[in-house]
């Protein structure tokens, strides 16, 4: 769910390339998780944070997605 409360799950089963990393960073740009060697169909993002603006960036074989992520109190 967007926004989120806590940990949430990227689900990765309709992406049609090699998911080769994922990165979770603030507003800020620090990076605050990274995930690389992905295998199965999603990965869990643990986002105790403070509540803020958040991103995931999705690398592939054949590029990158970035998508905003809210987590509220």
């Amino acid at each position: 769910p967007n926004p989120s409360f806590g940990n949430f799950t990227i689900d990765l089963k309709d992406i049609k390339a090699s998911v080769k990393g994922i990165i979770f960073y603030d507003n800020a740009g620090r990076i605050l998780q990274e995930h690389k060697n992905i295998k199965g169909s999603s990965i869990q993002i643990n986002a105790s944070y403070p509540a803020g603006t958040f991103f995931v960036q999705i690398n592939t074989d054949k590029g990158f997605a970035i998508q905003k992520v809210l987590i509220g109190q």
